[in-house]
């Protein structure tokens, strides 16, 4: 019974083991920790805090509701390699869907979404060009029209690029 107890065991945390490597998170493994890259890890509980510096500021309060975390993998510019570049631009994302585009002068921005039935559950942002960086924002129930207020509230390079939803929308 142990033995059979522990093999369960141990096939469970193989599963959620690989389910944890997808492409986005062997790009943060890759770059993570070498010289010219930053990785920002906010979780959910940093939202409360968002929250409560915002006040009585409701966009920003439900901007953060759903969202369980947010990974942000950036390029400095003194590092900057035409390999990480053209790691974002090529990042292998079959589960997901590809919102929108935007091609500006030196500058390529996409945003893609990963739906777990019709409720977003992860938001990409790609930029690749003069920046370099990748945003990965998860949660249970990301919501769209209110999300650009993210960039507004967290002061992180490359977060203004959320605002562009909105403005598309």
């Amino acid at each position: 019974m142990k033995n059979t107890t522990l093999a369960l065991l141990l096939i469970m945390l193989s599963g959620m083991l690989h389910a944890q490597n997808t492409p986005v998170d062997k790009l943060f493994e890759k770059y993570s920790g070498k010289d010219g890259y930053t990785v920002i890890n906010i979780s959910s509980q940093m939202f409360g805090l968002f929250a409560a510096m915002s006040g009585d500021d409701k966009g920003s309060q439900d901007a953060m509701k759903g969202i369980t975390g947010i990974r942000i993998l950036a390029e400095e510019k003194k590092a900057a390699t035409p390999e990480f570049a053209s790691d974002i631009k090529n990042l292998q994302t079959k589960e997901y869907i590809e919102m929108m585009s935007i091609k500006e002068k030196n500058q390529d921005i996409k945003f893609l979404l990963r739906l777990n039935g019709k409720v977003v559950s992860e938001l990409l942002m790609l930029i690749a060009g003069e920046e370099n960086v990748l945003i990965c924002i998860q949660g249970d129930n990301i919501n769209l029209n209110t999300i650009s207020n993210l960039s507004k509230t967290i002061k992180v390079e490359g977060m203004e690029n959320l605002e562009k939803i909105e403005k598309k929308e």
